[in-house]
């Protein structure tokens, strides 16, 4: 408030000033001028407490009480009646004053805005940070708690196998003892008896017989019918082999994995990558390891940032989320 004061004061003179060196123009009276500065301390006064520090709402009142001094000077007849220039360009000076001042003010509001947003992101990458360190721990405790179960493993392996091998009772044998085979005595060779021949006993070719078989009449000469062979056929049934039960289709999961970033609470799925579509009862909870299987073509604009929609896989259950949601670290 101060140096919108004193820019006021410096625009007053500068008005004065001009209205003094111009030749064409009557000097106006001082106390015309006097009257600018008391308006001013009057409006910044009776400004509530909502508009202080807003400059452009203080020169915009103080410009239209400007006009109420040129109808005071008009009507007061004991001061001589400035010349409308001397308002004019006091008006202008106000304008320009104006411009500056709102430039001055978004220029703060902009760096406001900056520090604001330069704070919320350190803030966002220190908890990011933190998240991350803790899963490097957890995911370190695994694989040391992995590796300790296979050591104890290993070790029960290997004190099997030792009581194993001390449990095997091996028997000597008799080389092992040097016991000397004892020796088979010579036993003496029996002589071999001739086997008497028999005398041949003669065949009927060696007698010259030879046997005659009598003529035996045959079915057809007997005039016999022959039996008739009555056959039962059984007819041949075919059983057809059992048609292949229908298999469900295996569901192959692909994407590629990452963990849900959603500060401690459930990320809950829309059911398409919109905005405006409707949340489906699919609940992930944080820091939870799912599949990326695609993202949206689109994007959005959030918190400054654009990001598209990830379709994830969670547990066979899938559905739409921020791509910002997710770490793949």
């Amino acid at each position: 408030m101060s140096l919108l004061a004193n820019l006021l004061q410096n625009a007053v003179k500068k008005v004065q000033e001009t209205n003094r060196r111009n030749p064409d123009v009557k000097t106006a009276d001082s106390s015309i001028f006097d009257k600018l500065k008391e308006k001013f301390e009057d409006v910044k006064d009776n400004v509530g407490n909502r508009e202080r520090g807003n400059s452009t709402n203080i020169l915009d009142q103080l410009k239209n009480r400007i006009d109420d001094i040129k109808r005071n000077n008009e009507a007061d007849s004991g001061v001589e009646t400035a010349d409308n220039s001397v308002f004019e360009d006091m008006k202008r000076e106000l304008d320009e004053l104006k411009a500056k001042a709102a430039a001055e003010e978004q220029a703060e509001a902009d760096a406001r805005l900056a520090d604001l947003r330069a704070q919320i992101q350190q803030e966002k990458q220190a908890e990011e940070d933190a998240r991350m360190a803790d899963l490097r721990a957890q995911i370190k405790r695994e694989e040391e708690a992995k590796a300790d179960a296979a050591r104890r493993q290993r070790e029960a392996e290997l004190e099997a196998e030792r009581r194993r091998k001390e449990a095997e009772i091996r028997f000597p044998n008799l080389n092992d003892l040097n016991i000397n085979t004892p020796a088979v005595p010579n036993i003496p060779t029996i002589p071999t008896i001739p086997t008497p021949s028999l005398p041949k006993t003669p065949s009927l070719d060696d007698l010259n017989v030879k046997p005659s078989a009598p003529n035996l009449p045959s079915f057809d000469e007997l005039n016999i019918n022959k039996p008739s062979v009555q056959r039962n056929v059984v007819p041949r049934t075919t059983t057809p082999p059992p048609s292949p039960q229908p298999t469900a289709p295996r569901r192959e999961v692909g994407g590629h994995p990452a963990m849900t970033n959603s500060n401690g609470g459930s990320l809950q799925l829309r059911a398409k990558p919109d905005m405006g579509s409707p949340m489906t009862q699919i609940f992930v909870p944080d820091s939870s390891m799912i599949r990326v299987m695609g993202y949206s073509e689109h994007s959005i604009n959030l918190d400054g940032k654009d990001v598209r929609f990830a379709l994830v896989d969670f547990n066979g259950q899938q559905g739409w989320t921020f791509e910002s949601y997710l770490n793949f670290n």
